[in-house]
């Protein structure tokens, strides 16, 4: 009896649906609610996925946990293969404006160089440079962050959009092999 109790058990285990942390770059398909009049959409289509990147004060040094997190987002890309990414440079406020474009650049570049050595080609990659222009006024080290986001939408597309709605600096993607780069102001 405890051996069918046993065997019952693990296959019962084994066969429960799996644990989805979505939406991000692990989960591949989204989670359902127990309450289907509780969802926001009908669950049938992928969302999209975001991940955060941190960094510690001053630096664009990637550490274990986002080297770990990048890995699974190459992973997500190569899966997805109609999909591009945008890497989203942020830093806190307690620099110079210009100095926190600079940081956050550097962060974004960092991101999207870790992912050209995972295979994924550049001319998916979409870097929107922030600064600080969405920190805190108060030092926030949540605001030390790369943003990594996926869409269906081409690159060129999403720089223009991400050019017309936001507070990006600047936007830096590849296209046909240039790598082209526009300035808030200067199209």
């Amino acid at each position: 009896m405890k051996k069918t109790l046993g065997f019952a058990m693990a296959s019962l285990l084994c066969s429960a649906a799996p644990v989805h942390a979505g939406p991000d770059f692990t989960s591949t398909i989204p989670p359902k609610p127990a309450d289907p009049s509780m969802a926001a959409s009908s669950g049938t289509r992928e969302i999209e996925p975001e991940t955060q990147i941190a960094f510690s004060f001053d630096s664009k040094s990637l550490d274990g946990i986002a080297a770990s997190q990048l890995r699974g987002v190459a992973r997500w890309m190569k899966a997805h293969p109609n999909h591009n990414l945008v890497v989203e440079g942020h830093t806190d406020s307690s620099g110079t404006p210009a100095y926190n474009l600079d940081l956050a650049k550097r962060r974004a570049e960092e991101v999207r160089e870790r992912l050209v050595q995972s295979g994924i080609p550049s001319d998916r990659l979409v870097i929107a440079v922030f600064g600080d222009r969405e920190a805190q006024p108060v030092t926030d080290s949540g605001d030390r962050r790369a943003i990594v986001f996926a869409s269906q939408r081409p690159t060129d597309d999403l720089a223009a959009s991400i050019l017309a709605s936001s507070k990006a600096a600047e936007v830096v993607w590849t296209s046909r092999g240039a790598q082209l780069k526009e300035q808030l102001g200067t199209r």
